[in-house]
C-alpha cells in the first residue's frame, strides 16, 4: 500500500527544506513521515530510559574529538529523545539527510535489512549481541570507502542498539556504517562525500 505524505516547505537560510505538515515540534524540521500510525497516544518516557539518556549524555565527552562532533552527538541524542516523548510518529520519521542518500548503497542496505527483519530492533540487538557487523552489502570495497566514519557509527550503534526509544531506521543506519575496529577509521569523522557525490554524516540530525 502507498502512503499519501502531506508536506508543506520552508525557507531557511536560502535552503528549501521539506517538512511534515503540521510540524509537532521543532525536533521534526528535518524529517519526513512516511506512514499514518494506528495508534496516536504518546508514550512515556520511563524510568529506566531517563538513565539510558542520561548515560549517553555523558558519554559525549568520552568517545568525541572535538567540540564540533560533542555538540552534533548531543543534539542527535536530545532530538531521539525530543521525537520520542513529543512527536505521535516518533517511530516512522525520516531524516531529510536519508532522503538525499537514496538510491546510495547506504540506503538500499538499510532499505534490506529493514524489509527482511521481521522484528528489526530484535535483529539488530542480536548483531550487538554477536558483536557482528557484517552484511552482504557491505562489500570490503564498500566499507573501505566509509572507513573514516565507521568508528563513529560504530560508537553510536553500540550505544543504542538496546534502546527501545530510538528508531531502528537510525540504529539500522548506524549498523550499515559500522565496521569492526580497524587503523583506517582513525582518526574519526562524522562526516564525508561518497564517490557518487553524497555527504553522508554520521549524525542525521
Amino acid at each position: 500500500m502507498q502512503h499519501r505524505v502531506e508536506e508543506t516547505t520552508t525557507k531557511s537560510h536560502n535552503k528549501t527544506w521539506r517538512l511534515p505538515f503540521p510540524s509537532p515540534v521543532s525536533a521534526t524540521q528535518h524529517t519526513r513521515k512516511i506512514t499514518q500510525p494506528t495508534i496516536n497516544k504518546m508514550p512515556a518516557f520511563t524510568a529506566q530510559m531517563e538513565r539510558e539518556y542520561n548515560d549517553l549524555m555523558n558519554e559525549a565527552a568520552h568517545v568525541t574529538f572535538g567540540a564540533v562532533t560533542r555538540r552534533l552527538y548531543t543534539r542527535t541524542v536530545w532530538t531521539l529523545r525530543t521525537l520520542y516523548e513529543t512527536d505521535p510518529y516518533w517511530n516512522e520519521r525520516v531524516p531529510m539527510c536519508f532522503e538525499a542518500l537514496r538510491g546510495t548503497w547506504l540506503m538500499n542496505a538499510v532499505t534490506q535489512i529493514l524489509s527482511e527483519a521481521e522484528d528489526s530492533n530484535q535483529w539488530l540487538e542480536k548483531q550487538y549481541d554477536d558483536e557482528n557487523f557484517q552484511h552482504p552489502v557491505k562489500t570490503p570495497a564498500h566499507m573501505a570507502e566509509i572507513a573514516e566514519l565507521s568508528g563513529l557509527a560504530r560508537i553510536m550503534f553500540t550505544s543504542t542498539a538496546n534502546k527501545r526509544w530510538v528508531p531502528p531506521l537510525i540504529k539500522c543506519f548506524w549498523f550499515v556504517l559500522s565496521w569492526e575496529p580497524d587503523d583506517r577509521e582513525l582518526p574519526h569523522r562524522e562526516s564525508m562525500v561518497l564517490t557518487t557525490g553524497h555527504q553522508v554524516s554520521v549524525f542525521p540530525f
